[in-house]
């Protein structure tokens, strides 16, 4: 049986951290983060942890855990190995986020769903023990979280001592798989298992329940080629039914609004109104082929620009993201989402008064900006 590594951590990779702290994902992703050791839980953004953990490596130790949020969910595409219409669209549980900035070994546990274990960086240990080759686990007193199965206590499978727990000497074989940035593992449903994380662990878990006759299940039917994980229900989530890529404003309005703080916020740079309305004009994404730049156009600028400078100082910087817990992220970017589909109905009045064209019916008008508005999907 092979057991952690022993020394110290490696440490997290600094450069990694702040690439991934100065994301708009990151920027915009509220959790909930634990001080290991501590017993204290703070409600804060990814990037605020990130930022934490950069400044402090070496003393508190953080970790956190929940539900992937759903603007990371729209750039995480459906793993390859479960494209199949009647998993994706009818068992899928829940998502989970993890990040933990500390070697441990994590409860044993069994789960009722199957699950799918990715690591995006750092390193683990997942121990995997059959059901048949543990038959007093159903007599051991365990924890039953109510949802996905039963828990144990912390206990190190790697390293057991049987004077404290004895009723681990029944276990006939372990299986243990090491998992390093880019790995994934599938886990059967009821196959009693433990984490131990070796270095630290930024990984993704998908859950989804077990169906009958699995090994003879009808894949057939189609599935896209960019399907993502926000395109999917999560019923352990509460969303029952995703929204529609090519109609769904929401998806759009985050779409519009992450552009924006990657372009004008998260940059090394303090950015002025003027600078701002320059950036927008030779967007194509924001402001696709503009026949000219006029005082609309310059107002709709003005506006977005003070939507976005939260602290009202005149410029745009990552200091604007500060408190961002405080704030109703998908109102914010519903005001820019409309905003930005003003910009689009006076770019299409700007082409059809070039064009000389005859005006269309309000109808017709209305799908045409629709079509320039989404352009980009």
């Amino acid at each position: 049986m092979s057991s952690p590594k022993s020394g110290p951590p490696t440490g997290l990779d600094l450069h990694l951290l702040e690439v991934v702290r100065n994301s708009p994902h990151a920027a915009i992703s509220k959790i909930e983060a634990f001080r290991y050791g501590h017993g204290i839980k703070e409600r804060m953004t990814f990037r605020e942890l990130l930022g934490k953990i950069s400044k402090n490596q070496d003393q508190d130790k953080w970790y956190t855990y929940g539900h992937i949020p759903y603007s990371v969910k729209e750039m995480i595409r459906y793993p390859a190995p479960l494209r199949c219409p009647k998993i994706a669209f009818q068992t899928m549980v829940e998502t989970r986020q993890l990040f933990y900035n500390i070697e441990v070994s994590k409860p044993i546990r069994q789960e009722l769903n199957h699950q799918l274990y990715c690591m995006v960086e750092g390193e683990k240990e997942i121990v995997l023990i059959d059901e048949a080759d543990f038959p007093s686990w159903s007599n051991m007193k365990l924890v039953d979280d109510g949802y996905s199965g039963k828990l144990n206590p912390f206990v190190d499978v790697s390293k057991i001592d049987y004077n404290t727990h004895p009723g681990l000497k029944d276990i006939k074989k372990i299986h243990i798989a090491k998992l390093q940035a880019g790995d994934c593992l599938f886990v059967p449903a009821r196959w009693i298992h433990q984490q131990n994380v070796l270095d630290k662990d930024n990984s993704l878990e998908i859950r989804w329940q077990p169906l009958e006759n699995e090994s003879d299940l009808d894949c057939s039917g189609y599935l896209s080629p960019i399907l993502t994980l926000g395109d999917l229900p999560w019923l352990g989530e509460k969303i029952v039914k995703p929204p529609e890529r090519s109609t769904d404003p929401k998806r759009h309005a985050f779409k519009r609004l992450l552009h924006l703080l990657q372009r004008v916020v998260l940059t090394n740079q303090a950015i002025g109104i003027t600078d701002f309305s320059s950036i927008i004009k030779m967007d194509p994404f924001l402001a696709p082929e503009l026949p000219k730049w006029d005082d609309d156009c310059q107002e709709i600028s003005e506006t977005l620009f003070h939507l976005l400078d939260r602290n009202k100082d005149g410029k745009l910087t990552a200091n604007d993201l500060d408190n961002i817990l405080e704030l109703d992220v998908d109102h914010w970017a519903n005001l820019i989402h409309d905003q930005l589909s003003l910009l689009a109905e006076v770019i299409f009045d700007m082409r059809v008064d070039l064009a000389g064209a005859i005006p269309l019916d309000e109808t017709v008008r209305q799908r045409v900006i629709q079509m320039i508005d989404i352009k980009e999907k």
